[in-house]
């Protein structure tokens, strides 16, 4: 398996359908305001725990102003216009990408740590981004013992932990999971980076599809 795709524009992400790919990443500093990590750094302590919402294929102009009642929850800053509407940009794109008639948006204030343990996703196909905060480790096939996943211990599933990739910044994450019907039981392998040592603030997007 060839493992990833690095695209160039949204449409290249296309390619993840395809069982040679479980991975899609795709920079997108040059279409994310400026004005989002600062405005995330300085109200983080005001950002809701969790914001859910679903979005229709059918609906799409209807149900993603679901994502307007963010404007509420928010502090009331100009910046908050910018990341909602970023985030429209982002949950478009993947409407694009998806085969699923729904959408399911989160979007998460971290505190912690999240999935630690390396494991692979049950779900159809989800797009990760950290408006804030480091990105996602994942490994490739030939670096992986799926034998030994699900069973709480990294060092036995990365062969090599040197080798072990983490998203940079400014990088949406197409995860490919088992539910795909192009995964073959090789969906992407990957684990949430460690912040409760370091502390760091992260707020995180996710965007999957719904069946």
């Amino acid at each position: 398996m060839t493992d990833s795709i690095f695209a160039n524009d949204f449409s290249d992400l296309y390619s993840i359908h395809q069982k040679e790919f479980n991975i899609g990443l795709m920079n997108i500093e040059e279409i994310e305001p400026s004005t989002i990590k600062p405005y995330l750094e300085a109200n983080f302590d005001r950002l809701p725990s969790m914001f859910k919402c679903i979005v229709s294929k059918d609906d799409f102009e209807e149900s993603i102003k679901e994502l307007d009642k963010l404007y509420y929850i928010l502090d009331d800053d100009n910046e908050k216009l910018e990341l909602i509407n970023f985030i429209k940009t982002l949950v478009s794109n993947f409407a694009d990408i998806t085969d699923s008639p729904e959408m399911g948006v989160s979007l998460e204030k971290v505190t912690g740590d999240m999935c630690r343990y390396f494991h692979c996703d049950m779900n159809h196909l989800r797009m990760v981004y950290p408006l804030l905060g480091p990105g996602t480790l994942w490994a490739k096939e030939d670096n992986l013992r799926r034998n030994f996943l699900g069973k709480g211990n990294n060092d036995e599933v990365i062969i090599d932990p040197n080798k072990i990739f983490q998203v940079p910044s400014k990088t949406i994450t197409l995860l490919k999971g088992q539910g795909h019907p192009t995964a073959f039981g090789k969906a992407v392998v990957h684990a949430s980076p460690i912040i409760s040592k370091s502390k760091e603030k992260r707020v995180l997007l996710r965007i999957e599809s719904i069946f």
